[in-house]
């Protein structure tokens, strides 16, 4: 039984209304719910969670593989208590007692204080419901005293109890810098590259540096953010329009301590957009690769100073990761690709010719089958990856790799726009999703079909090494077309730890 908390989708809104049209469940619940609990609004509760402000609401499905089983959230509190949040949760019937709302609690709150400045989250469950105030207990919350009278309930007046949890404290701190602090967040920038950095220039190099930190025009244009221990600064991260990173320094003593991962993540919290690039020295490539930057190009020098050009693009949740070969990059789909999705590929007949689907007349067909791929992103058993050219960030196609009940194995498919036919990217694409289906998702064989009139495409499985298993009927076009094709298969053992 795989216990997690996800974003909410509307495909929930069915197993939501089921879980609250149960009396058991309301009456351990404050009042204001509708009874029965209709599909509508489980749909409208389920929309207003996913347009709240994040750093407001932290709303989630509580999940059992991947099935919404119950609800569970933190709500940020007001005025002085704006760093306080109030936990809610409820489970259906037939979930209670086997420790998945332990879990969930356990989950939630990790995430709230990794992700927020929230210090301390509090419940309060009313007194007879013992299996709320043992599942708070066994996620760690303190019990903090009886609320005695505290609601009426089903027209009856009852305690209820009062259990809190606060975030360890953290030895760090985190903070905008002021003018006044400059000079000294500067200090420090010089003196760690001096030592970790400098060594890998020449003068010119140097010499750039120096004039960049020293110039007041640019350094007014910077946002800058500290890390102290204590009072101490000792570390360092400017920003700069739209949202690059110009500056990133720690001091040698607090190297490994997780403050180059505190400083990042401040600045997320301070952006909406969440995709950022930097020019990495040589020296901090591999720093920037562990908090989630990819290169986007190779190395180059610019007046003597040496970098890598590496982006970082949050994946818009679920379990698609982002994943890198020489030339590409896969990552899970966003409702902006829709109109570059529509022009490379789905507008066009000869690339749909052999798929499963058909051609896209309008757009408005490209961001249903979008919002589709959204609510796909947290299914166990389902990862699709739009393929971007590193270089030039130009959309190409896509890999999905899923499982298949008909043919009960997981299988591979794929499509790339016609510009980018003949060059090998879908090998090397698709050569990367199944490396990361063999390591990560322990997959031990795959299945893969073409229609027998595009041999290209079996070209593409036999360099992957597929190996023939049958003559199938290939169904294409929405299944208005039937056409001759060919099943092979991969045994994935010979796939584990490949890379480009």
């Amino acid at each position: 039984m795989n216990i997690g908390i996800r974003k909410w989708r509307l495909s929930d809104a069915k197993d939501l209304a089921k879980t609250l049209s149960n009396r058991n469940v309301m009456n351990n619940l404050r009042d204001g719910l509708p009874y029965p609990y209709t599909k509508q609004d489980a749909v409208d509760y389920i929309t207003a969670m996913m347009e709240a402000d994040e750093n407001e609401t932290f709303a989630y499905a509580v999940t059992v593989d991947d099935k919404a089983v119950g609800s569970i959230g933190a709500f940020r509190q007001g005025n002085i208590h704006s760093c306080t949040a109030e936990l809610g949760y409820y489970l259906g019937e037939q979930y209670w007692g086997q420790g998945i709302m332990t879990e969930a609690i356990r989950q939630i709150c990790q995430k709230v204080f990794a992700d927020s400045d929230i210090i301390r989250i509090y419940a309060e469950p009313f007194s007879y419901n013992v299996g709320s105030c043992r599942a708070l207990e066994k996620a760690g919350f303190q019990y903090e005293g009886t609320l005695r009278n505290n609601a009426v309930k089903n027209g009856k007046v009852q305690d209820m109890k009062m259990y809190a949890l606060t975030r360890e404290k953290d030895p760090y701190s985190i903070r905008r810098l002021d003018q006044e602090k400059l000079p000294e967040a500067l200090s420090l920038v010089w003196e760690v590259f001096c030592k970790y950095e400098a060594p890998e220039y020449p003068e010119e190099g140097i010499a750039e540096f120096q004039s960049t930190i020293e110039d007041p025009g640019k350094i007014r244009n910077m946002k800058f953010y500290g890390a102290f221990a204590e009072e101490k600064l000792v570390g360092v991260l400017a920003m700069r329009e739209p949202r690059h990173i110009s500056l990133f320094f720690v001091q040698e003593a607090w190297h490994r301590k997780g403050i180059g991962k505190r400083l990042f993540d401040a600045v997320k919290r301070d952006y909406e957009i969440q995709e950022f690039t930097v020019n990495s020295s040589p020296y901090a490539v591999e720093v920037y690769r562990h908090l989630g930057f990819i290169p986007t190009a190779s190395e180059q020098i610019t007046n003597g100073i040496r970098y890598t050009p590496m982006r970082y693009r949050a994946a818009e949740g679920g379990k698609t990761p982002l994943l890198e070969t020489e030339r590409l990059i896969l990552r899970p789909f966003r409702m902006e690709d829709a109109q570059n999705v529509y022009e490379c590929w789905e507008s066009d007949p000869d690339v749909a010719k052999y798929m499963f689907w058909s051609s896209h007349h309008e757009i408005e067909k490209t961001k249903a089958w979008l919002r589709f791929e959204m609510e796909q992103l947290y299914k166990k058993d389902w990862y699709r990856f739009a393929i971007e050219q590193k270089h030039t960030n130009e959309l190409m196609g896509t890999v999905l790799i899923y499982y298949e009940e008909e043919v009960q194995s997981w299988e591979i498919a794929y499509n790339l726009g016609k510009k980018y036919w003949g060059k090998g990217y879908i090998t090397e694409a698709a050569q990367k999703v199944l490396t990361f289906a063999a390591d990560e998702l322990k997959v031990t064989e795959i299945v893969g079909r073409y229609a027998k009139e595009n041999p290209a495409s079996g070209k593409v499985l036999k360099k992957l090494g597929f190996q023939y298993e049958k003559e199938i009927p290939y169904i294409c076009n929405d299944g208005t077309v039937t056409r001759q094709g060919i099943q092979c298969r991969l045994n994935m053992e010979r796939q584990k730890g490949k890379t480009n």
